[in-house]
């Protein structure tokens, strides 16, 4: 892969999720394979801001919104897949912008009840063992995995139940009425 190309893929990667820094041209999960939660479906409100996010089914997977509260939203859509008790989210953003390429990050997620705990999965755990085993590019502190979708699944199958997999407490919401 030509460096421009790596180059324009990963600012588009960082752009578009911000939280993480580990992020794949591919998706992790098919429709055939997306389970769904009715756990996950409503809308949650941050605790420590006026950030909420709004999560819909569809067919196979879930439309997203994240608001900051301060009239700035973002739109994903999400497939849900289970590895082992945890389950992980492909986010991907719908937010389309010229020059940016749509990346997936995998999002464990938490649902229980009123409240949704969920996180990026990534830390520097996970980066080297996807790093060992997946074909990818670095950029400082990111690294965008360029291999098929498949391959990107079955390391997630392997590493991401594992608490290494992210470093950052859980951010809580709690469903709004």
């Amino acid at each position: 892969m030509k460096f421009a190309t790596v180059t324009l893929a990963l600012a588009g990667a960082m752009a578009l999720t911000g939280c993480t820094n580990l992020v794949s041209l591919n998706p992790f999960v098919t429709g055939k394979q997306a389970v769904m939660d009715v756990n996950l479906e409503g809308t949650w409100k941050s605790d420590d801001n006026d950030s909420f996010v709004i999560v819909q089914k569809n067919s196979s997977s879930y439309s997203v919104i994240y608001a900051d509260g301060k009239g700035t939203s973002q739109k994903f859509t999400a497939m849900l897949f289970k590895v082992g008790d945890a389950e992980l989210l492909d986010l991907v953003s719908e937010n389309e912008t010229f020059l940016q390429v749509p990346v997936h990050a995998a999002v464990r997620v938490w649902p229980q009840g009123s409240l949704l705990r969920w996180t990026f999965l990534d830390s520097k755990w996970l980066r080297e063992q996807t790093g060992r085993e997946l074909v990818s590019q670095p950029s400082g502190d990111a690294q965008l995995m360029t291999s098929p979708g498949e391959t990107v699944r079955s390391v997630l199958l392997k590493y991401a139940g594992d608490s290494k997999a992210y470093e950052n407490e859980p951010n809580v919401l709690t469903r709004m009425p």
